[in-house]
């Protein structure tokens, strides 16, 4: 096997998903074509896992297509999911309120994350 990080040969492609979050069974768009990421690895991230929604019509989404590997990652974890999934990688759990909310920003300038 060849080591992708000893070599400096690991490609990683972005790819933007926009899901409808009131109406997520609807179509989702992907700035990439199902034959760019068919039979590559991925990483599905998502911003804050809630309800659990938003990630599990995403991974719904990209199980239409063969893939060599396929993870979740959140930023935030707020553990209040009504569907069945979970992240493989985390960066903080947080025990909230269903009234509290959480923003993650990613702007030039900034990044942070809100609880209010």
């Amino acid at each position: 096997k060849v080591d992708p990080f000893a070599s400096g040969h690991l490609n990683i492609v972005l790819c933007e998903v926009k899901i409808n979050k009131t109406q997520p069974q609807e179509a989702i768009q992907t700035s990439l074509t199902p034959a760019e990421y068919a039979n590559k690895n991925l990483v599905l991230i998502d911003d804050v896992l809630n309800s659990g929604t938003t990630l599990i019509y995403g991974v719904k989404h990209f199980l239409d297509v063969p893939l060599k590997k396929f993870k979740t990652a959140v930023l935030v974890d707020r553990n209040h999911k009504k569907y069945p999934v979970k992240a493989d990688f985390k960066g903080l759990s947080l025990s909230t309120s269903l009234l509290e909310h959480i923003q993650v920003v990613f702007e030039e300038s900034e990044e942070y994350a809100h609880l209010s």
